[in-house]
């Protein structure tokens, strides 16, 4: 990635281009699969501002890792990490994690469909912040249970 396109995502991410962080790297790939669509249709290889833009905001709020990200880092965040349309079938639609009290242990259904015990933190819309050995990390409340519920 060409340093410009690479500040105006620092731009977008960290609100200074010149943040020395690591760009992450599901955006590094959306980034070059827009560069080959971009030479796929004639157009020169690097993104304009309005581009870079557009790259990154679909990214945060398409992606796990970008939803994740904007939680995490964005004082959007909660905007960009509710995914619109998500199936509201999975888990127990009835439970109401605003009345769980901080560090209640729970189980986390992880991507490999094994579990990980951890302590509740705080739930943001669909999302659950759960610390899990120390670190606090974020998961869809349908992927999180409270222990004996």
């Amino acid at each position: 990635m060409d340093p410009t396109t690479a500040s105006y995502y620092r731009a977008v991410l960290f609100t200074d281009g010149l943040e020395p962080r690591q760009l992450p790297d599901s955006l590094a790939r959306l980034h070059q699969w827009v560069i080959k669509r971009h030479l796929a249709l004639g157009l020169n290889g690097t993104l304009s501002k309005t581009t870079a833009l557009c790259v990154a905001l679909t990214w945060l709020s398409t992606t796990e890792d970008g939803r994740q990200f904007s939680c995490e880092n964005l004082p959007l965040g909660g905007m960009f990490g509710h995914y619109f349309g998500e199936d509201t079938t999975e888990g127990d639609p009835s439970f109401d994690w605003t009345k769980v009290v901080q560090e209640t242990p729970v189980y986390v259904l992880l991507k490999d469909n094994s579990t990980v015990k951890g302590e509740f933190m705080e739930c943001r819309g669909s999302w659950i912040d759960v610390r899990v050995d120390g670190e606090v990390r974020h998961f869809r409340a349908s992927k999180v249970q409270v222990i004996g519920a």
